[in-house]
């Protein structure tokens, strides 16, 4: 559907933009990354909760790579709230993955080293349950 297109597309300009050695180019792949995910956003069904909450992860990378660290924890928690009740072992996976992102540009920041803590005692909820 249009949603998953939208969100494939945005996957790989997000790749691409953490790949890219150029600035300017890797901020217009961001720009461009973020235009996909608001429309697999705006396209996604609402009964499709998990898939809500990858598209806001996917939101937390855009503005990482938008060079917006504490915007993009913000969105990262935001997606691990929804995830909460979820018991997703993807969204657990992609959260850390996304938390590694965060360390290796930002690892200095108060807002990265807390929503690491924060995913911590998430991901210790998720596998004791």
């Amino acid at each position: 559907d249009r949603a998953e297109v939208h969100c494939l597309a945005s996957s790989a300009y997000v790749r691409m933009a953490l790949e890219s050695t150029s600035r300017a180019q890797a901020l217009e792949y961001g720009g461009r990354a973020e235009q996909h995910t608001f429309d697999a956003l705006k396209h996604r069904s609402t009964e499709y909760s998990r898939s809500r909450v990858f598209d806001e992860i996917r939101l937390s990378k855009v503005r990482l790579v938008q060079r917006e660290p504490v915007e993009a924890v913000t969105v990262a928690r935001s997606a691990m709230d929804q995830a909460k009740g979820m018991r997703s072992s993807v969204a657990a996976t992609r959260l850390r993955d996304v938390n590694r992102l965060f360390r290796r540009f930002y690892g200095d920041l108060r807002e990265v080293r807390d929503f690491g803590a924060e995913l911590d005692t998430y991901l210790w909820n998720v596998t004791s349950a």
